[in-house]
């Protein structure tokens, strides 16, 4: 699944350009050092942060989307970077857990 099509799924506005990102897994965190150690390459990652350190940890990881779920204000710098770094950037009213679910329902796991 591309990350255009996670977009639709989660009800979600995609933020960037890179909505041909192929998304192979699902990771949901709020830690940056958990993320860091743990968030696979490929993945479709849920967390509430929206700084500029969110955008590095998903490059180090090559993680191909970022998905800020309600409650998660969108940050445009971090979404430009993330966007220059080549993730994608999903906003979506949806809860973290929502979105969650639906990911997984959906084959991302």
């Amino acid at each position: 699944m591309n990350a255009k099509t996670l977009a639709v799924l989660l009800k979600g506005s995609l933020l960037t350009k890179n909505g041909e990102n192929d998304i192979n897994s699902g990771f949901a965190c709020d830690l940056m050092s958990y993320a860091l150690a743990n968030a696979r390459e490929g993945c479709a990652w849920i967390t509430v942060h929206t700084h500029m350190n969110v955008a590095a940890v998903a490059a180090l990881n090559r993680i191909a989307c970022i998905v800020w779920p309600k409650g998660a204000e969108t940050d445009a710098e971090t979404a430009k970077k993330a966007e220059e770094q080549g993730i994608a950037v999903i906003k979506t009213e949806l809860s973290a857990y929502q979105a969650a679910g639906i990911m997984y329902l959906k084959g991302i796991k």
